[in-house]
């Protein structure tokens, strides 16, 4: 899969493909998610598979709404672009939000570095949304990816990554951009 269109948006906001992929409100992200669930059912790979391969991509996409809202850098959305090849799906979602780190600070004053943000994130229950009870969605798709034989998960904001999973590999430079940006390889 092409990231570079992706990685483009991440690092400067607009570009030629972002209409093909990026997904401006929450119902549009959720039609998109809606449409790869049924052209991977069409394929029929296993239904389970199917199932916790969207729900990974629903929460990291659903975080891009649930934690920017106002704050976005200049254009609002989720980036959102997979491809498939035999039993391997391959996904990026991005947006040009505020990063975990600005996100979680205001909850967790102690946390200085994306670094320490981006661990916290998917390690701890920890949720920018307090005074809410919120925060395993991120331990959810760890969870998922490090069961999954085969998958794994690179997360960036802000300069600082996150890797999940044994078999890690892409083929792009790690973006340098505020937000988040997160490559799935996952294993049907």
């Amino acid at each position: 899969m092409d990231v570079q269109p992706a990685i483009n948006w991440y690092i400067n906001g607009r570009n030629s493909s972002a209409s093909l992929y990026l997904s401006i409100t929450r119902d549009m992200f959720r039609e998109r998610l809606r449409r790869l669930r049924t052209d991977l059912e069409k394929q029929k790979f296993d239904l389970s598979s199917i199932a916790l391969a969207v729900a990974v991509c629903g929460e990291i996409g659903n975080n891009a709404f649930d934690h920017n809202l106002g704050k976005w850098q200049d254009q609002p959305g989720c980036w959102f672009q997979h491809a498939q090849a035999d039993a391997t799906l391959e996904v990026v979602l991005a947006d040009r939000g505020q990063g975990i780190l600005n996100s979680l600070h205001t909850t967790f004053p102690n946390l200085s570095t994306e670094d320490q943000a981006l661990s916290f994130a998917f390690e701890k229950r920890a949720s920018g949304r307090a005074p809410e009870r919120r925060g395993n969605g991120l331990k959810f798709v760890k969870a998922q990816i490090e069961a999954r034989t085969g998958s794994s998960l690179i997360a960036f904001s802000s300069g600082a990554s996150y890797k999940i999973g044994k078999n890690l590999s892409f083929n792009f430079s790690p973006p340098l951009g505020m937000g988040v940006f997160v490559f799935i390889s996952w294993k049907l």
